[in-house]
């Protein structure tokens, strides 16, 4: 979203639909991502650079695991 960091993004979104399943595309380290966005309700994590193949890949894994367990996909 222009104009604001990916936290403020990933804070709008849950505001908009609390479900909504969010996967975070970054240049930091997963490490670092995922504390920084720990209890955020991140759905997924992709690793900067990547491939349209693996974010497909990640897209598709958390689909998955939403149509499996009803409730937003959360990894910790």
């Amino acid at each position: 979203m222009p104009g604001m960091n990916g936290e403020e993004t990933l804070e709008q979104l849950k505001r908009i639909n609390g479900r909504v399943p969010v996967i975070l595309s970054t240049g930091f380290s997963e490490a670092e991502a995922l504390r920084r966005f720990a209890g955020r309700g991140l759905a997924g994590f992709v690793q900067k650079p990547s491939a349209a193949a693996q974010v497909a890949r990640k897209v598709k894994e958390v689909l998955e695991a939403e149509a499996e367990a009803p409730g937003p996909a959360v990894i910790e």
